[in-house]
């Protein structure tokens, strides 16, 4: 999540639609007093390794944490920044990564929220499910993949439109939809004055999904059944196919 005064902009991310790319990409165009938060150790390897991307910043109320922090990322050894998100960063976030727009409403000064421009990405719900089960499994091929899916499920743990909603109501002026990404990420640059973000966009977690057949193909009916239920708001608000 990123918080721009200096550009009068709010990434608001969700979850399994490359906001983690568009967050290091943003990452380039911050100012010194802007919000930048922190994300898992081995995609702060990939922002270090951009010269022009600054690393998290403001999103605690303890400047020597931050600094420490940003110290262990420059380190280069993700099992020091893993142990530092664990153990000294625990409790001490006041912005967070993935951040309800009605969390980050009540921390910011109302007047920049009004009128800060405010976006995020969206994407099919069996995309996205078939990205997270993958990420899950990452650590642990022995579950099948269709097993997992069923365990995500039971977890409830599919849905986005909380991230981007106030009171059941889409609040963002845009949002990027994931299957047309250039075109959304060309809208934004040119909105925020920003870099060709399309570009700057790193590859980040691209790497745990072994079948790259469409969701739809490797869902069984009973699984989209399920999704479609958890995720109405998301299916009738963009019209995705079922």
């Amino acid at each position: 999540m990123i918080v721009s005064y200096e550009h009068n902009y709010i990434f608001i991310k969700t979850r399994k639609t490359a906001g983690t790319s568009l967050e290091i990409a943003l990452s380039t165009h911050t100012g010194d007093a802007d919000v930048i938060t922190p994300v898992s150790a081995t995609d702060e390897l990939t922002r270090a390794e951009n010269p022009r991307a600054r690393l998290p910043q403001n999103f605690s109320a303890d400047p020597k944490l931050e600094h420490a922090y940003r110290e262990a990322v420059r380190s280069g050894k993700e099992n020091h920044i893993k142990k530092f998100q664990s153990r000294d960063l625990k409790g001490k976030y006041i912005f967070r990564n993935h951040m309800p727009l009605a969390e980050i409403r009540s921390k910011l000064n109302s007047e920049f929220f009004a009128r800060a421009f405010k976006f995020t990405i969206e994407r099919h719900p069996f995309d996205r499910m078939i990205s997270l089960a993958y990420w899950k499994q990452r650590n642990d091929n022995s579950i099948e993949i269709s097993r997992k899916i069923d365990q995500l499920l039971s977890e409830r743990r599919l849905n986005n439109i909380e991230f981007y909603t106030l009171d059941g109501k889409v609040a963002v002026d845009y949002v990027v939809r994931y299957e047309n990404l250039r075109e959304g990420l060309d809208a934004i640059g040119s909105r925020i004055g920003g870099p060709d973000l399309w570009d700057a966009l790193p590859r980040t977690k691209h790497t745990h999904r072994a079948d790259h057949r469409p969701a739809a193909e490797i869902l069984s009916s009973h699984q989209k059944k399920r999704i479609v239920r958890q995720c109405r708001q998301e299916f009738e608000l963009f019209g995705y196919e079922a």
